[in-house]
């Protein structure tokens, strides 16, 4: 199931609304096996395809780099750059905020000189915007995840 992009009139952001009655589950065999082939995932971008990517997990040291977030280093995977690169995509954020009747969804303007050559400073820079994000609305965001489990060489447990 391809889902293009609607043609949006020029805008700054772009608040909607979705009643939790209206929410479908999403093809969880489709999803796995697009998580699980970056390439066919880089191909569906460069086509225009879309990509909904939740950047700031920790999957411990394999393929992380441990860059900021909140000031403590936390091992993070460069994922955002490196699919944005390889499919020629802008990366165009979606902040969600549950409600007592649904979702608010606000699509924001699409990151300008991103990405660069450089994937640590990438990464280092969704951290800061994700920050900005989380700042607006902190309840909002899951802190129950342990976002600090993985620790640079050396450096005490945070849990």
């Amino acid at each position: 199931m391809k889902t293009r992009i609607p043609q949006l009139p020029r805008v700054q952001t772009l608040k909607f609304s979705i009643p939790l009655e209206s929410l479908e589950l999403i093809d969880l065999e489709y999803a796995a096996d697009a998580f699980h082939s970056p390439r066919r995932q880089a191909a569906e971008l460069r086509k225009g395809g879309l990509l909904y990517l939740l950047p700031d997990m920790d999957f411990g040291r394999d393929q992380t780099v441990f860059v900021p977030f909140y000031g403590v280093p936390a091992a993070t995977v460069p994922s955002l750059s490196r699919f944005a690169r390889l499919g020629r995509a802008k990366v165009v954020p979606i902040v969600s905020k549950l409600t007592p009747t649904g979702y608010e969804i606000e699509v924001l303007p699409a990151w300008r000189d991103f990405p660069t050559e450089d994937v640590v400073a990438d990464t280092a820079l969704m951290n800061r915007r994700l920050q900005g994000y989380i700042d607006t609305m902190p309840s909002q965001y899951y802190w129950v995840h342990r976002r600090f489990k993985t620790r640079p060489e050396g450096a005490a447990p945070v849990y």
